[in-house]
């Protein structure tokens, strides 16, 4: 009876995995939930530039993909090609929130096209399937549909990909 118990909650849990080309439900963070750095409401209608790159944070793991954020850097697309949001999950992690905040106002400088936000109270976990306590990659069009999602470091052959996924996905929304 455990394993009959097993296999089914392993296939709905399934059933709720956000995997590429599908959207991602709408979600917000605002008020005790979390929001932008200066605590307005986030939304995930706010993905609006041709392709958004989403790096869900655990703050123990802050710097696991600084390497493929620089390189998207290089790149100087505008904001209505390219966005980046870097969602912290605050409860990730032991770290006093007020230390997490002040790392996350060195790396706004470090990183200022970068869009900087909270989920309090692991939203994203439950409404998105992200892997909790750990460092997510997300790229999504416009329209929210999934391009790519991976979990952990991206390592250079991977971010070489991924590059060559969004300059596709740039060509061909321009054609």
């Amino acid at each position: 009876m455990k394993k009959i118990g097993l296999v089914f909650l392993m296939t709905v849990l399934q059933l709720f995995a956000i995997e590429t080309g599908e959207k991602i439900p709408y979600v917000e963070l605002v008020g005790d939930n979390g929001g932008y750095l200066d605590v307005s409401k986030w939304k995930s209608t706010d993905m609006d530039a041709k392709v958004n790159i989403i790096f869900y944070v655990d703050p123990d793991l802050k710097d696991l993909n600084d390497d493929f954020a620089r390189a998207l850097q290089k790149l100087h697309l505008s904001s209505q090609e390219l966005k980046v949001f870097v969602i912290i999950n605050m409860q990730a992690s032991w770290i006093p929130n007020v230390l997490i905040d002040s790392v996350l106002a060195s790396k706004q400088k470090e990183f200022p096209e970068a869009h900087y936000v909270r989920d309090n109270n692991r939203v994203l976990v439950n409404n998105w399937d992200l892997k909790d306590n750990n460092y997510d990659l997300l790229m999504v069009d416009k329209q929210r549909n999934i391009l790519f999602s991976y979990t952990g470091k991206v390592v250079p052959s991977l971010s070489k990909e991924l590059i060559g996924k969004l300059n596709d996905e740039l060509y061909n929304y321009n054609r």
